[in-house]
């Protein structure tokens, strides 16, 4: 029943939550390089936002809070499956876990890190410290945790026929009967969220009852809405300063000095590498690739791979060196700071009150 658990996990609010250092402007050094020295200043307006996400929380309480959202939307799911006649046990498993990363593992301001995993592309540092870990539990002998529904004795019980309607009940009719305009067949892309969980079922329902009162549908309410479209203006505003414009152009220089030219903007070089990532991964021949010979996907098994791993660390590295050479993190932060300042104080109520709702929320 692997495709129960996934489902219902993809619908639910046990979503895998993840708060990097490389999500708060944290960095190792004032101006990215050498050896990690003091935290990056904080942007004011994430200080304001991190309230309103609950990311300024104990990774203890955001476990809390997520792991009572997960169950009261399982007994959500129960009640609704009851009033439509099935059984159903709330499944206390059902729940996400609060990842917190930091500077030991996110660095990318750091030179001795960026020398291993450039921009973290084509080797992920999460991914080598999750196989450490794995392989770590397998040398000690811990067995892999199992999971379990407690639901399975249902199953195990149930004909084809009423396994269908019961699945039905749970996440609604196939995607092929949804009404159009909910989600794109072709590319598989939901377009309406709300209206696609109102027509899955009762996952789909809890979810919406759960979501109700999250950060995410709180910026997107009505009275929260003109907020949100000013903060947008407000980032654009900040991209196109051209104070900014000005630092990136000294910073593109010199990557043309070093060698990489063709790059207006600082993360134009990190992206250079995602893309070249993605067009060699959506030109593998994922049907007859044969994981028992070849593994996975990687550096290892894939020639065009091994050759952009080299190829991004020796372009973050010089991306680290023209960074440094300009001051551009310090010089772009003083830009950025002073404009969400100013934003702050035109928008003092509305962010008072944004932040008032979804600690109430929580």
């Amino acid at each position: 029943m692997t495709n129960v658990k996934r489902i219902l996990s993809l619908l639910g609010a046990s979503a895998l939550v993840l708060s990097m250092a490389a999500c708060g402007n944290a960095g190792a050094t004032s101006d990215g390089g050498g050896a990690a020295s003091s935290a990056r200043p904080t942007s004011p307006l994430n200080q304001i936002m991190d309230q309103v996400w609950g990311t300024n929380l104990s990774q203890e309480e955001q476990q809390r809070q997520l792991d009572e959202r997960s169950m009261r939307q399982e007994e959500l799911i129960a009640q609704c499956m009851n009033e439509l006649g099935f059984d159903y046990t709330p499944n206390p498993n059902s729940g996400g876990t609060i990842v917190v990363g930091g500077d030991d593992i996110w660095q990318p301001d750091n030179r001795e890190w960026v020398a291993q995993w450039g921009y973290g592309a084509v080797n992920s540092p999460w991914n080598a410290r999750w196989e450490a870990e794995q392989a770590a539990r397998e040398e000690a002998g811990v067995e892999p945790e199992t999971w379990f529904d407690p639901n399975q004795h249902l199953w195990d019980t149930m004909s084809d026929t009423e396994m269908q309607a019961w699945q039905r009940a749970l996440w609604g009719p196939p995607m092929e009967e949804l009404p159009e305009g909910i989600w794109n067949p072709e590319s598989g892309e939901i377009l309406d969220n709300e209206a696609f969980n109102e027509h899955r079922g009762c996952s789909g329902w809890a979810w919406n009852q759960i979501d109700a009162d999250s950060a995410w549908n709180l910026m997107q309410s009505d009275e929260f809405r003109p907020l949100m479209d000013a903060m947008n203006d407000m980032h654009q505003r900040v991209q196109d300063d051209p104070q900014m414009f000005a630092i990136e152009s000294e910073w593109a220089t010199c990557m043309a000095n070093a060698g990489f030219p063709g790059f207006n903007r600082q993360f134009d070089a990190q992206n250079s590498i995602w893309d070249r990532q993605s067009e060699i991964q959506n030109n593998i021949d994922w049907e007859n690739w044969d994981w028992a010979t070849m593994g996975n996907v990687g550096p290892n098994s894939v020639p065009e791979l091994a050759a952009l791993a080299e190829l991004e660390i020796e372009t973050a590295l010089a991306d680290l060196d023209c960074r440094e050479s300009v001051n551009l993190r310090t010089r772009q932060e003083a830009v950025q700071f002073a404009i969400e300042n100013q934003f702050i104080n035109d928008h003092r109520a509305a962010l008072d009150a944004l932040v008032a709702a979804a600690v109430q929320g929580n």
